[in-house]
């Protein structure tokens, strides 16, 4: 089934105006923002990072107009967000951080006060004097990101029996790859006294994957050594390096370092290949003198 769905970032109402003026029917919303679009995960975050109880509750009489008792909402009832659900037959859009449902038919990443700015720069220059929630707009998407991943209409044909990477991707690397060595032949016509030596990323990364064992990756290839939480050990919001962030104990058993670059040991596999070969042509050891291009 073929999703259609809402962004809602509060103050970017056009979005919502052409919407209401077309036919669309839209199946999920998304919401990025701060109390005017919260419905309820400001309480649990608040908690979460050690405020004073009386901040990590809304209480009577919020909530008093149409949910009879406090809903996570800062009003005495429905937000913008919850009217626009209404209008299009959607349940109240569940907080991301404090809902343990589905949201298959959306979520609201808003938190009560967040900033658009990161919130680390306003502690840096000092211009307060407590923790802020981690919950400024870089924050809130990288929370949509960690959950789009489940959402997605991926099926097991789109994804690589042997891999499982998703397939048109790895098309596109070997698409890549194919105009690319066609550009080096043209070069190699035009710099004919010059080594041009075409290496190949892709083909020894994917034997990895495909037989992680024979290369002493005794973990799931997909999985990052330093990082934390998130699939696979990764998520953008707690990247190696940052406090808190640590690095597993044995980096040489697995194939990814920290979500976007690989250990050592899959470096070292991969220069063999392109120093002595297979997968540079020429290999960067053959003599100049009896190249033999592929």
């Amino acid at each position: 089934m073929e999703l259609s769905i809402f962004f809602f970032l509060f103050g970017v109402l056009s979005c919502y105006a052409h919407a209401a003026q077309t036919t669309q029917s839209f199946t999920s919303i998304f919401c990025f923002g701060d109390s005017y679009t919260d419905t309820g995960n400001f309480p649990t975050l608040a908690a979460a990072a050690g405020w004073p109880s009386i901040f990590t509750s809304i209480n009577p009489p919020y909530g008093e107009t149409f949910f009879r008792h406090p809903a996570g909402r800062w009003s005495d009832g429905r937000l913008i967000i919850d009217f626009i659900a209404e209008a299009y037959g959607l349940p109240h859009v569940p907080p991301y951080k404090a809902y343990n449902g589905s949201f298959n038919q959306g979520a609201n990443f808003a938190v009560g006060g967040a900033t658009a700015i990161n919130v680390e720069l306003f502690e840096e220059k000092g211009f307060v004097k407590f923790n802020m929630i981690r919950d400024s707009l870089d924050y809130q998407l990288a929370w949509f990101k960690e959950l789009k991943t489940s959402l997605c209409n991926s099926t097991e044909g789109d994804y690589e029996a042997n891999t499982g990477c998703l397939k048109k991707y790895n098309d596109l690397a070997f698409y890549h790859n194919l105009l690319l060595r066609q550009e080096l032949m043209q070069l190699r016509g035009k710099y004919p006294h010059v080594k041009l030596s075409y290496t190949n990323y892709y083909d020894p990364v994917i034997n990895i994957v495909k037989s992680p064992n024979h290369f002493g990756i005794i973990n799931t290839p997909l999985q990052v050594c330093c990082g934390k939480d998130g699939p696979y050990n990764y998520n953008t919001t707690e990247l190696c390096g940052m406090p808190g962030v640590n690095a597993c104990q044995t980096p040489s058993t697995y194939l990814h370092w920290d979500g976007v670059h690989l250990t050592e040991a899959a470096h070292r596999y991969i220069a063999t290949t392109w120093l002595d070969g297979p997968y540079a042509d020429p290999p960067i050891r053959a003599p100049c003198t009896k190249l033999k291009y592929k």
